[in-house]
């Protein structure tokens, strides 16, 4: 947990651009159970060149241009499509819904924001992060879940993409 610590320290003071090569390869997402709503809410920390390089190589478009003046039109609609392939929760076998809420996006990081709809907190679920996976071998995503005061962690890699996981033990 202290390496994961020591590794978003770095992540929150490191400037990158598509045009500088970065040597950490990571994501950062929080996921929050809204009881109210049966939602799980994500929001996730993704580099803007890694994303770039992402997209690129699903679409084949190369001038995505995001945070500038000359964002490609639609942008979000292509990295909700990308995320709804490469993040997913699924439930008694059915992929859960995903809707996107939007996105903020500066030189550094696109953070983005979705939801999972109709979610069961107490129900186990299979849990997928698999994103960039495709461009770099050693890309680590984190996902940190909150449930109330409740909380867990881990990562998903190459090697280990998907889990089993169950949030509210009753």
């Amino acid at each position: 947990m202290r390496i994961i610590l020591v590794i978003l320290i770095a992540l929150s003071s490191v400037s990158v651009r598509a045009e500088s090569d970065h040597p950490i390869h990571i994501s950062v997402a929080e996921w929050r159970y809204n009881a109210e709503r049966n939602t799980l809410e994500c929001a996730i920390k993704l580099f803007t060149d890694d994303l770039e390089l992402a997209l690129t190589t699903r679409n084949g478009e190369s001038s995505w241009n995001l945070a500038t003046d000359d964002q490609i039109p639609n942008a979000d609609r292509y990295i909700y499509d990308y995320l709804s392939k490469t993040v997913r929760v699924s439930q008694d076998n059915t992929q859960l819904t995903m809707k996107w809420v939007g996105a903020e996006y500066n030189m550094d990081a696109v953070w983005c924001y979705f939801e999972i709809l109709e979610f069961n907190a107490s129900t186990q679920f299979e849990f997928t992060n698999s994103a960039f996976l495709e461009v770099y071998p050693d890309q680590s995503n984190v996902n940190h879940f909150y449930v109330g005061e409740e909380s867990s962690s881990f990562v998903t890699n190459k090697d280990d993409r998907e889990k089993i996981i169950k949030l509210i033990n009753e």
